[in-house]
């Protein structure tokens, strides 16, 4: 949910071989390619997270601008219309 996919992706890749080091009993490489998959995890978490953040921050702000707007819009059209 909070992932972003171009790590998420590599973080899948680096997990599989981190596993299939493991299994042809390369623990070395395993080690390293396991330490490289939560590095991508974990980064790929972050900026997930921030840009999820980010696009609900800007969402809310063009909605309030858009609102505040339409409510300016409409208040104009009332006294154009009712005289007021």
């Amino acid at each position: 949910m909070f992932c972003f996919c171009p790590t998420g992706i590599c973080a899948i890749i680096a997990a599989w071989n981190a596993k299939s080091h493991f299994k042809s009993g390369d623990t070395e490489r395993g080690r390293t390619s396991t330490a490289w998959a939560k590095w991508l995890t974990v980064t790929s978490i972050i900026i997930g997270v921030i840009l999820l953040g980010t696009i609900i921050a800007l969402y809310v702000t063009v909605f309030s601008a858009a609102h505040k707007a339409t409510s300016d819009a409409e208040a104009a059209l009332s006294a154009i219309l009712f005289h007021n």
